[in-house]
């Protein structure tokens, strides 16, 4: 993630990492992987507040 991603890029990544979360949550993953993927999804959702505020800041008053 080294430039600011389009809002729909990540929110798609984020929507992927939480349906990934949910079957692993499913299949009783360890707690590592679950924490991995925890992690993954709180960096996706940062930089969809980012892309967020980048689309805003752009927009015309």
């Amino acid at each position: 993630m080294a430039d600011i991603e389009t809002v729909e890029t990540v929110h798609g990544r984020l929507s992927r990492l939480v349906l990934e979360r949910q079957q692993l949550r499913a299949r009783q993953a360890s707690e590592r992987t679950l924490e991995r993927n925890r992690r993954q999804i709180t960096r996706y959702q940062q930089e969809l507040s980012r892309a967020l505020i980048q689309r805003h800041l752009r927009a015309p008053a």
